[in-house]
């Protein structure tokens, strides 16, 4: 590494707008090594700079858009899962879904008791970039707290009332 430059191992005491910088471009990496096909490089790199940046992610949509967007595309799911419960408190959960046949389809979210459900397919994900409509809306959602974005609201069980014997 360079004299002078930034690594991963400065980005703690670096002041934010640098350790936003460096943190992007490793994110810009992850989504490098992930469209090459080598996911686990995109997670790794994905999780060298998560913990240091996650307190910005909310006032940096950029780089939550980036994170996000590198953590879908390296099949980063569980991380993707603690960057959704830290800025918002709510899990949610990643299905790959294939439907041979059928149109590329953004991803489809569903609200359930315990955790929001997206169902993902892999042909969106090749093709996902920074600028995908989804991507901005749930980042939005995501650096306002919730992890919903275009839900269906979960199915309400009917209660009965309880029939005299």
């Amino acid at each position: 590494m360079a004299r002078g430059s930034h690594g991963l191992g400065t980005l703690r005491t670096a002041p934010e707008a640098v350790r936003a910088d460096v943190a992007m471009a490793t994110l810009e990496q992850a989504v490098a090594a992930a469209r090459a096909g080598d996911h686990q490089c995109g997670r790794e790199l994905c999780a060298s700079v998560l913990f240091q940046i996650q307190p910005m992610l909310a006032r940096h949509k950029s780089l939550l858009r980036t994170a996000i967007c590198a953590l879908l595309m390296s099949q980063g799911f569980n991380l993707l899962t603690r960057v959704t419960v830290a800025l918002s408190g709510e899990r949610i959960r990643v299905v790959l879904w294939l439907k041979d046949g059928a149109p590329i389809t953004p991803p489809r979210c569903q609200q359930e008791a315990q955790e929001t459900i997206y169902t993902i397919d892999p042909r969106w994900l090749a093709q996902l970039s920074i600028d995908d409509p989804f991507l901005h809306g749930w980042c939005d959602a995501l650096a306002s707290g919730r992890t919903s974005y275009g839900a269906r609201p979960a199915a309400k069980r009917a209660r009965r009332k309880p029939v005299p014997v």
